[in-house]
């Protein structure tokens, strides 16, 4: 069966206004009228019958596109649609009809604004599509409905665009009422690919049935019918049913498909809004299902070049035309040289396009923070389940995907699912999973080239980080300090997977630094140092260099006395051999959790007159360390001071100070109630058997850090709170168990704030910074057209002037916008392109938007609140009580007054509410649910099925908002196993 349904779809009022006078000017049908005279839907209607003469740029999608016996939506595969021509005549080129659709001169009504483009903001868009339409009167039209499918057997898609000539056969249209129906599946032919026997040649010619239903001009409705949630009710429009019978014939092993749409019905008649877009969608759905074979992938292989065995000086340039790297280049900056979009015309950036990622990375548990990768007009994405898409810059296209399909069971990341990005080169895309797999993929098909276990996922590691391309080897870290790790690095050859080389981040017996370690125990081996972010390389020195992690277990020194090298340190190895060549420790015995996660930064810059080269890292604690990327001295000075003292954690003496400004505060001004402040709450506060709060809690974590090579200039995103434990068990087993650890966690019900901040890494004073209402959780990136481009929680891109912060424009998505954006140039233009996929930590919205904006963009910013990660929910009818938290007890039934989900109708499932409660909550509620690392309010028995889904729901105090990510079934299941937990 092959089993299409419908996308909402839509278009510009002002691009049909342009293309009537197009249409009016080429003779285009007998009545080619004159433009409506005010935009909107109304100059779509037909008035005293007759009907403007329109050639429409619209976007085309069908999903599952199936094989025979593939009927299940999860199992069929998505395909875009081939570049597509339909033209009454043949007056006017496609490439110089596509030229005017590109160019609109009119405004748009401000109150239709946001419905302009809707298509591309719900689903990717495909090539355009255009079709000319000449309407005789109101009761029958003659017009030629010829399509050129092509793509189904390897045809480009150049070739499937083209005009039919004048003298081909017309078909007729006629509309009339029919009654609504949903739409249905159609059985379809297909046969093994092949060149010219008969059994590869498709030649039909009977009437094939397709309904379709079409939801046109609003964003109120996503694909599945339903109304999108970002969508204030007085916005959402009816649907429109169509019904279209056609025929059509080709030769399947050509890649030609040719179909004629010989009805077109519809139960609201020619007056629906929907009559052009319905047009398009029934010769493309037609054509699909005619060509009876998955389109795309044949085809797309020739699409994609596949990048070369980058060279070290390809890899070390400022990116232009693409963006080849995770930092951009190997010194991670995050900076491009382009400026066509600058301080003055960056208000005119829109969106180009929005591609659905099928799905992908809307878990729960999905940390969506990767970086796009983008080469020779594809775009290369990963999601939070480590999926991985290339997509057609010109048209949001998704060219091929792979999926990494993690067991849960396996994979034991201990901070939410994270995708931090991809790398290429050789003609392969790389990923790092979460399961510790290093994977190579053919840039051109997705396909599996080769795939090695790197690390056993179930002892704790994971790659949470893309990997670096460099010199022939692929170089990744390990990510799982909390979870009992021994920290490491390590080399593989790119074209086959073979290891080269390892480097521990805790050394062993013989090595320099492990006596810093315990000399009698085993401690040692579990002792974190993980690596979570990409490196970056000096080629010129041939060194790597990284940041790590926390030393194990984390928050507990007693049982592992010493500086504990090489975490929390900054680290240079030689590139072809792993071999140690510095470090700097930036935290000495750590019990704050303090680990390294920014990724490094390299710049030349002037010292006391002359050049150096320098590496800077912004911590947790709230500095930036600048060293000399040589010697690994510093270039500004760190000050060894005392700090307080506590026997019981084994604490350091000394901690390093860095001379300059710290980029959040240090100590506590006033304490939170119900607690008292020791040591005014200053970083490197110890703690013990009473609970002890401190500043900064994470002050800079892992989104990435940009650098402005013209300033000198270094932005952070940080954020300002508190938070503190008790522990230090000195009697904490060595081997580690769940998560290694050996304190608890006391989280503060105090506000946190971000903290946007610039510093000059010449002197490291700060240049400006600002606070925002949110915490600040995404990584930048820089121009030199005068801009820092930075995500939102809330789901906005902005874009601030560098100079002052001011912010300049910004742009509404559908899902919290937590990566980096890349910024590249193609064809002469210059693009920005981001993934608002959310993040679980940051409690942001999940989606699946991998957006594409520039200055010629169409698409307007979506309504604020579009990405609310607690859905659109039922407002409270009072204020959150007390006891209306995870700890706390409610009404039977006030879940649905609070804003929690209605009860489904099936009995609730404990063992599918475990799977989520282990991938998506046991960092912050631990195994047991006492409480896990990051602090997590311990589960009592006087739970009630209610107040759980309420707090999920809505979120408290610091834990985030679940309300957009769990189903009303996923909300059933977890509470009812949270009830196990807590009564255990």
């Amino acid at each position: 069966m092959c089993e299409l349904r419908m996308k909402p779809l839509s278009f510009s009022s002002r691009t049909a206004r342009s293309i009537s006078r197009t249409a009016a000017a080429g003779s285009c049908g007998a009545n080619a009228a004159r433009p409506a005279k005010r935009p909107g839907w109304r100059s779509m209607i037909p008035a005293r019958k007759s009907f403007a003469s329109a050639a429409m740029r619209t976007a085309v999608s069908a999903s599952n596109i199936c094989t025979p016996g593939e009927v299940s939506e999860r199992t069929c595969m998505s395909t875009p649609l081939a570049s597509m021509s339909a033209r009454r005549s043949s007056v006017m080129s496609s490439s110089a009809l596509r030229s005017r659709m590109r160019s609109p001169r009119e405004p748009v009504n401000e109150r239709h604004r946001a419905r302009s483009g809707l298509f591309q903001v719900l689903r990717p868009s495909a090539p355009i599509a255009s079709i000319c339409a000449g309407v005789a009167n109101a009761s029958s039209v003659a017009m030629r409905r010829q399509a050129t499918f092509a793509g189904a057997t390897g045809a480009s898609p150049a070739s499937a665009t083209r005009v039919p000539s004048a003298s081909e056969p017309a078909a007729s249209a006629s509309f009339r009422n029919v009654r609504r129906s949903p739409p249905i599946a159609l059985p379809f032919t297909n046969g093994p690919r092949g060149t010219d026997s008969a059994q590869n040649s498709l030649a039909v010619s009977t009437t094939r049935l397709l309904r379709l239903r079409l939801f046109c001009g609003s964003p109120g409705y996503d694909a599945k019918h339903a109304p999108h949630p970002h969508t204030p009710p007085h916005e959402r429009f009816p649907a429109e049913p169509w019904t279209a019978r056609g025929s059509a014939s080709g030769d399947r092993s050509r890649g030609r498909i040719q179909l004629t749409v010989t009805t077109l019905e519809s139960r609201r008649g020619f007056m629906g809004r929907c009559m052009p877009a319905a047009r398009i969608a029934a010769t493309a759905l037609l054509a699909l299902c005619a060509a009876g074979h998955p389109a795309g992938y044949a085809s797309d292989r020739g699409r994609i070049r596949p990048a070369p065995a980058f060279t070290a000086a390809e890899l070390g340039a400022l990116p232009r035309d693409g963006w080849i790297t995770n930092g951009g280049n190997l010194y991670n900056q995050r900076y491009s040289p382009l400026a066509q979009i600058d301080r003055e015309n960056v208000k005119d950036l829109k969106a180009v396009w929005r591609t659905s990622l099928r799905g992908s990375g809307m878990s729960p548990r999905s940390g969506n923070q990767a970086q796009p990768i983008v080469y020779d007009g594809v775009i290369y994405i990963m999601t939070g389940e480590n999926d991985a898409f290339a997509v057609d810059v010109e048209t949001g296209e998704i060219l091929w995907e792979y999926r990494a399909n993690i067991d849960p069971e396996v994979a034991r990341p201990c901070c939410s699912w994270v995708g931090r990005g991809l790398a290429i080169g050789d003609g392969k895309v790389f990923a790092g999973q979460l399961d510790a797999k290093l994977v190579a993929l053919d840039q051109r098909t997705g396909k599996v080239v080769w795939s090695i276990q790197a690390e056993d996922p179930k002892a704790g590691y994971a790659i949470a980080s893309a990997p670096l391309y460099y010199d022939g080897l692929l170089i990744t870290g390990f990510a799982g300090s909390d979870l009992g790790t021994r920290g490491r690095v390590k080399a593989y050859d790119a074209k086959t997977g073979r290891l080269r080389w390892t480097f521990y981040t805790v050394p062993g017996p013989g090595e320099f630094g492990h006596e810093t370690w315990p000399q009698d125990s085993d401690v040692w081996k579990y002792g974190g140092a993980a690596v979570w972010q990409t490196p970056a390389v000096d080629p010129e020195l041939g060194l790597i260099y990284f940041s790590t992690a926390n030393p194990g277990p984390v928050l507990n020194g007693a049982v592992r006395p010493g500086d504990n090298l090489f975490s929390v340190s900054i680290v240079a190895i030689e590139a072809k051999t792993g071999k140690y060549r510095w470090h700097f420790q930036q935290v000495h015995h750590d019990i704050w959790d303090y680990d390294s996660a920014n990724p490094v930064i390299l710049f030349d810059a002037p010292y006391d007159g002359r050049m150096r080269k320098g590496i800077a890292q912004a911590g947790k604690t709230g500095w930036v360390y600048i060293l000399d990327r040589v010697t690994g001295e510093p270039l500004i000075g760190i000050e060894e001071r005392p700090v307080p003292q506590e026997p019981r954690q084994a604490t350091a003496p000394t901690q390093p100070f860095p001379i300059g400004d710290a980029i959040v505060p240090q100590e506590i001004d006033i304490p939170p109630e119900g607690f008292e402040l020791v040591n005014q709450g200053r970083i490197f506060t110890p703690f013990a058997d009473e609970p002890v709060i401190w500043k900064p809690l994470a002050a800079v974590n892992w989104p990435p850090s940009s650098y402005d090579p013209e300033t000198n200039h270094m932005f952070i995103c940080a954020t300002d709170a508190m938070w503190g434990a008790a522990g230090g068990d000195p009697d904490y087993p060595i081997e580690p168990g769940a998560l290694y650890s050996g304190s608890v966690v006391h989280r503060i019900a105090a506000p946190r704030r971000g903290i946007f901040a610039v510093v000059d890494l010449k002197t490291n004073r700060l240049v400006w910074r600002q606070q925002w209402v949110d915490t600040c959780y995404s990584g930048s990136v820089v121009t030199a057209g005068g801009l820092v481009f930075v995500g939102r929680n809330d789901g906005r891109l902005t874009a601030l002037d560098k100079s002052n912060g001011r912010k300049l424009w910004e742009f509404q998505t559908d899902g919290g916008v937590n990566a980096p954006a890349s910024v590249f140039e193609h064809k002469g233009k210059q693009y920005v392109t981001v993934l608002a996929g959310g993040t679980a930590l940051a409690g942001s919205k999940r989606s699946d938007g991998l957006w594409l904006f520039s200055l010629d963009g169409r698409i307007e910013s979506l309504p604020r609140g579009s990405a609310d990660p607690a859905g659109q929910q039922p407002p409270r009818e009072s204020p959150p009580t007390e006891r209306d938290t995870v700890a706390g007890a409610q009404k039977p039934g006030a879940a649905a007054a609070a804003g929690g989900a209605a009860t489904p109708a099936r009995a609730p499932d404990p063992a599918r509410g475990k799977e989520i409660y282990t991938t998506t909550c046991i960092v912050c509620h631990g195994e047991t649910g006492k409480g896990g690392t990051h602090g997590g309010a311990p589960l009592t028995p006087s739970l009630t099925h209610d107040s759980v889904i309420a707090v999920v729901t809505r979120g408290r105090n610091d834990m985030p908002a679940f309300g957009s990510a769990f189903s009303p079934e996923d909300l059933q299941d977890l509470a009812a196993y949270v009830l196990e937990l807590a009564r255990k």
